[in-house]
């Protein structure tokens, strides 16, 4: 996972766009601007370290520094700056004078001496989309059973049974697809598990450290070697007859692996799974990964994840549900009268099992009883058609004339279990910072991290509202006061949905829609009243 913003206090001396004063800086008027067209890749170059902005200007937000080498696809253009898409589906803006042409990036190679001996990987392929009818696509709403250890139990009336590739004969494959199941074969492609009988071929020096909890070892998934265990894994489903695979460990990068993985590693070596199964004619889904599920949704026909609920992440998993695409769901804490209800609205094929993946397993309903229709107060009007919007220059300030606001989610913020959660995309530095410690909101001595998650509810419109004024949201029934406490979000973001967006602190959003992680383009409408500054901050 990219060190954020500690990298980029490392690197504030040295990284470039003329934002700061120091030896290894130019002035932008110096520097010699080439001109990108849009779709072009780009890279980073002439810098130790390229600041990473939210908007076109100096001024701007730092969301990280890049490092040489990085790539990304132009998405616009103002004047020396360039919006970018980069490898990891992050979009922001970068100084033209510090990017060069860039070819798409090749599968990233082992550094010298690395775990092939500095025999790099055959670069992925661009993935096409699979043959329309030709490979399984498991529909939002399919019904399975993920059964790992112990004697098969065909009885359970679902869509597909997810079994472990090398324990299960082929026999027992074609005896359940024989009654209509679909089989999804699950293999580790991130881990080395001794007991595993081509364990021998993965290369020793591609083994790393230890995972936590498991008798097995993180791999280098830019090793050649592994890669090519992973083909023959491939083949193996293929000879078995399973309609589709479920890779496990596919999030290395994000963990202690003994290697230094790149989330663009990781990005590679997922796509490269799924090119691989999708040439088999076998479908793929993505199991976990969630900061990488908005880049590689389009790759993989389904997702697999554990324990979403328990830890408030089931909305990051919404691209595939958008997409008409199962997402199967397991926790192994409460019953189905804790999990269902809550996993439900989201779409999700909730399970819950035991740890050891036996037969054992209680089934959510694949959709929810129709509830009895009560009076709801405060109802949210829709967005009303044609209502007007602008928004010039860095942020909007003209506010919404209907009162309507698309609403997205950022900032750091404690979750109801006390675990602290930062902001890949955010510094956690509010705009209103200062205001918040002279009102007494925040204590003078607290950082603006923590000014975030004590005051929890907050939003970001300080350009159409002010610094600290209290506003009353109201979406599906409920309504919540919050405090304006940052700037944003960015024109070029509501110019996407051509609305005004309010951009709200994760515990508003998991109160108002049930989920921490909304993306404008979901259209997630709240409406936004002005309320007295005395009006206490939470629901109301």
């Amino acid at each position: 996972m990219r060190a954020g913003w500690i990298a980029l206090t490392m690197l504030l001396l040295t990284a470039c766009d003329g934002a700061l004063i120091g030896p290894e800086e130019a002035d932008e008027s110096e520097r010699g601007v080439a001109s990108f067209a849009i779709g072009s890749q780009v890279k980073v170059c002439n810098c130790t370290g390229l600041f990473f902005r939210a908007k076109p200007s100096k001024s701007g937000k730092a969301l990280d520094v890049l490092s040489p080498g990085e790539r990304g696809e132009v998405l616009a253009s103002s004047g020396s700056w360039y919006q970018l898409r980069l490898e990891d589906a992050r979009e922001g803006w970068a100084h033209g004078g510090y990017l060069c042409l860039g070819t798409p990036a090749p599968g990233p190679a082992p550094s010298p001496g690395g775990s092939d001996g500095g025999v790099a990987p055959a670069p992925t392929p661009t993935p096409t989309p699979p043959p329309a009818g030709g490979i399984y696509q498991p529909k939002v709403g399919a019904r399975f059973q993920w059964q790992l250890s112990g004697t098969i139990d065909p009885s359970p009336e679902v869509d597909a049974f997810d079994l472990d590739l090398f324990d299960v004969p082929a026999s027992t494959i074609a005896a359940l697809q024989a009654k209509g199941r679909k089989v999804i074969c699950y293999f580790s492609a991130g881990s080395y598990e001794a007991w595993r009988p081509d364990a021998a071929n993965i290369p020793t020096a591609a083994r790393g450290s230890k995972m936590d909890g498991w008798d097995e070892l993180w791999l280098d998934v830019r090793s050649a070697g592994v890669r090519a265990v992973m083909k023959a894994r491939l083949d193996l489903a293929k000879q078995k007859g399973c309609d589709g695979v479920e890779p496990d460990n596919v999030d290395g990068y994000a963990n202690a692996t003994g290697f230094s993985l790149s989330a663009a590693d990781q990005l590679d070596y997922n796509k490269f799974l799924a090119a691989e199964a999708h040439a088999r004619g076998l479908s793929i889904g993505l199991k976990n990964d969630l900061d990488q599920v908005k880049a590689l949704e389009p790759y993989f026909d389904f997702a697999v994840n554990e324990q979403c609920l328990e830890y408030g992440e089931c909305g990051m998993l919404s691209p595939f549900i958008a997409a008409g695409k199962a997402v199967f769901h397991v926790e192994y804490q409460g019953t189905t009268s804790t999990v269902c209800p809550k996993t439900a609205p989201l779409k999700l094929t909730s399970v819950i099992k035991k740890l050891d993946l036996g037969a054992w397993a209680q089934f959510c309903p694949t959709s929810s009883p129709t509830p009895t229709p009560t009076p709801t107060p405060n109802p949210t009007p829709s967005p009303t058609p044609g209502a007007p919007w602008s928004c010039t220059g860095s942020y909007g300030t003209k506010k919404a004339s209907d009162g309507i606001y698309y609403t997205t989610s950022f900032g750091c913020w404690v979750d109801s279990k006390g675990v602290s959660h930062s902001d890949p995309g955010d510094n956690c530095i509010p705009a209103c910072l200062s205001q918040a410690k002279s009102s007494g909101l925040c204590q003078s001595s607290w950082s603006g991290k923590t000014c975030e998650e004590k005051t929890n509810w907050y939003v970001a419109d300080s350009g159409r509202f002010g610094c600290l004024q209290r506003l009353k949201l109201t979406a599906n029934g409920k309504s919540v006061v919050v405090v304006v406490l940052d700037a944003g979000p960015a024109c070029w973001v509501e110019a996407k949905v051509q609305k005004a967006i309010l951009d709200m602190s994760p515990p508003t959003a998991i109160y108002l829609f049930g989920t921490s992680a909304i993306g404008a383009t979901e259209k997630k409408a709240a409406k936004v009243v002005e309320v007295p500054a005395s009006t206490p901050l939470g629901p109301s």
